[in-house]
């Protein structure tokens, strides 16, 4: 008892110094366990990835170095594509209303000089669908920026009928959208370019300018009377032209034709009239087909229209504005909201 209570401090030092041994030697039996399945994982790792090394499945440096050169001359090759549709932009700036007015009287009077002098008929005071501003500026400047837009292309589409048609055709309207007295036209088709990947408004005739896609439409009305030659004229330069152009709908009235020979006419096949080898009251000959060589010829050769057919045209003329960049920000827009974006027409 003595010596306990002498000892009593080292007995207690002792002890807990047993205590933490014990301990540690359990915390290191488990880190020792834990190390060995470590090393075990790892040796597995090591396996798969020479099992991986000898299979060789992965592409090949040069692989990866052919598909790196065709993907960069495929971006300069779409780039070269994309050229085109990215000068069909017109790129304007707000102004003044006033001063868009006299810019309007003044591409008006050209519009009708480049007319007059094709010898092409018109009415010398219309104002090519800018009727509502003769006496009135803009409302508001804004509307100025897709004003000017719709001069220019009216302008353009007044340059191209005056090279296609003739003399004596007849520009009776251009008419244009009136996006300001219909700032929300088109809205209730609900155009998305997740659903919907083209525009297509069908008979609706509304300014398309929804987010997400890489192109806007812009609808023009055109009513002309022409030859058909000058219509076939008018839609071949319409697709040369440095905008892009779309013809969504057109009606053609005849008004006048001109001479067309039959071609399947043969002498002497007429069933009206006995002929001096057909006796009266016998029955007259059958017309005949023509000649082989004709009907295959005929075929070949494209259905000629009589260059005086007079025609009376009605057509919906869609211009196209590209804007890749404003697409694809709104489409990355898109994927953070997860949701589809409802179209905007008035956006500008």
């Amino acid at each position: 008892m003595n010596f306990l209570r002498k000892n009593a401090l080292l007995l207690g030092m002792s002890a807990t110094f047993i205590v933490l041994l014990l301990g540690s030697l359990y915390f290191l039996k488990g880190k020792v366990e834990e190390l060995g399945l470590v090393k075990q994982e790892v040796e597995n790792k090591k396996a798969a990835r020479e099992g991986l090394w000898r299979e060789k499945p992965f592409i090949s440096l040069r692989t990866v170095d052919l598909i790196r050169s065709n993907a960069v001359e495929g971006m300069s090759l779409a780039s070269e594509a994309l050229k085109p549709l990215h000068q069909s932009s017109i790129s304007v700036q707000p102004m003044d209303r006033l001063k868009w007015k006299e810019d309007l009287f003044a591409a008006c009077n050209r519009m009708s000089q480049q007319l007059k002098k094709a010898n092409i008929k018109h009415n010398p005071d219309q104002k090519f669908g800018f009727q509502a501003y003769a006496n009135a500026a803009p409302s508001r400047d804004q509307d100025t920026v897709l004003l000017q837009k719709q001069l220019k292309i009216v302008e353009e589409l007044v340059g191209l009928c005056a090279k296609a048609f003739s003399k004596n055709d007849e520009i009776h309207s251009i008419q244009r959208m009136e996006f300001e007295k219909f700032p929300h036209a088109g809205r209730e088709l609900g155009l998305s370019p997740i659903n919907q990947p083209l525009i297509s408004m069908g008979k609706h005739f509304a300014y398309i300018n929804a987010p997400g896609y890489l192109y806007s439409t812009m609808p023009f009305e055109m009513e002309v009377t022409c030859t058909t030659e000058g219509f076939r004229n008018f839609l071949n330069i319409l697709l040369r032209s440095k905008h892009v152009f779309l013809v969504r709908l057109f009606t053609v009235v005849n008004i006048e034709k001109g001479p067309r020979p039959n071609k399947f006419e043969t002498k002497g096949t007429a069933a009206s009239a006995p002929t001096a080898s057909s006796p009266e009251g016998a029955e007259p000959s059958q017309p005949q087909p023509p000649p082989k060589q004709e009907a295959v010829d005929m075929i070949k050769r494209p259905f000629e229209f009589g260059k005086k057919e007079l025609i009376k045209v009605s057509m919906r003329i869609e211009w196209l504005e590209f804007n890749e960049e404003r697409a694809v920000k709104e489409r990355g827009k898109g994927k953070k909201k997860g949701a589809d974006h409802k179209p905007e027409t008035t956006d500008q």
